[in-house]
This record gives C-alpha cells, sequence and structure tokens, in this order.
C-alpha cells in the first residue's frame, strides 16, 4: 500500500491509500482490517492505474483518519522491518550458505528450514536492527556475521536434540 497525502483548503489534506490490485503488499490486510476495526470508511473510493499496475484507491479526509495515521504508518514500518529481516535471513540461510553452513543445512527438511528462518526473524526484528540511511530511508544494521553464527549454533543445537 502506498500512501499519498495530498493539500486542501486551509491546515486540511486528503490520505490516499493506494492497493496494488494484482500484488497486494504484505501490510494490505491488516491495514484494511484495522480501518473495519476503527469503522473508518473511506469518502471515495477508485479503480485506476498506478505506475503501471491496476490499483485500488481509498481516499479519506486527514482529519477524519487523525490518530489512525500514526498506528496505520506503524504497522507499514513494521512489515518493512520484517521484509528487511527475512530478505538477509534468507539469503544467508538458503542462498549465499558457506560451507559450513550448507553442511549444517543440507540435511534439513523444508519445514524445519522455514522454521530456522521464521525463528531468526523473530529474533532479529527489533529495534536495534535498524537505522537511517542519509536520505531518512529504513535499512538493515544487523550483520551478517551475527545472523550467521546464531543460524549455526541454532542448527547444531537441533542436530543435538536428534
Amino acid at each position: 500500500m502506498i500512501v499519498h497525502t495530498e493539500p486542501k483548503d486551509f491546515f486540511m489534506f486528503t490520505v490516499h491509500f493506494i492497493f496494488n490490485r494484482e500484488h497486494p503488499d504484505a501490510e494490505d490486510e491488516g491495514v484494511k482490517a484495522y480501518l473495519e476495526e476503527k469503522q473508518l470508511y473511506p469518502k471515495r473510493t477508485s479503480k485506476t492505474e498506478h505506475q503501471g499496475w491496476p490499483a485500488d484507491v481509498w481516499s479519506f479526509g486527514g482529519c477524519y483518519l487523525g490518530r489512525h495515521l500514526g498506528a496505520i504508518g506503524e504497522m507499514q514500518r513494521k512489515t518493512v522491518e520484517r521484509e528487511l529481516v527475512t530478505a538477509q535471513v534468507e539469503r544467508l540461510v538458503r542462498q549465499e550458505p558457506q560451507q559450513e553452513m550448507l553442511s549444517l543445512t543440507a540435511g534439513m527438511s523444508e519445514p524445519d528450514l522455514q522454521g530456522l528462518v521464521a525463528g531468526l526473524v523473530e529474533e532479529f526484528h527489533q529495534d536495534s536492527s535498524f537505522g537511517l540511511d542519509d536520505k531518512g530511508q529504513l535499512v538493515l544494521t544487523l550483520e551478517d556475521s551475527v545472523v550467521e553464527s546464531r543460524a549455526k549454533e541454532l542448527v547444531g543445537r537441533r542436530a543435538g536434540c536428534r
């Protein structure tokens, strides 16, 4: 979901939530559920094309959403954080394993690998794993070596339990 704000009259603005119909973002359902739970309904809805993809646009008055914008922004941030951590863990465990990691995970079933990835994502999805770059964009500051070390420890522990 993309959030776009548009100035209106004096101290007023419109908020547009732009949902990709073909490839929904991870936070879309959570945002829609939040709006439904809080009984917040768009002033207007429309279907359009945005950046080359089909989109549903929900338009709200900024004052109407008020303090809910912060909660929705936090939902988006947490989703992006989770995606960043997941991408790094997946890359380190599945795509770029060192020989030692490769030999440790070679005998693991797909459900066990998924469990390992999910556990590492949960463990490393914390505020200290993120920062901002020079443009103010959210970046992952988690070092590969920390993730690799913990993954090896967890895999070794699982192997010892068998």
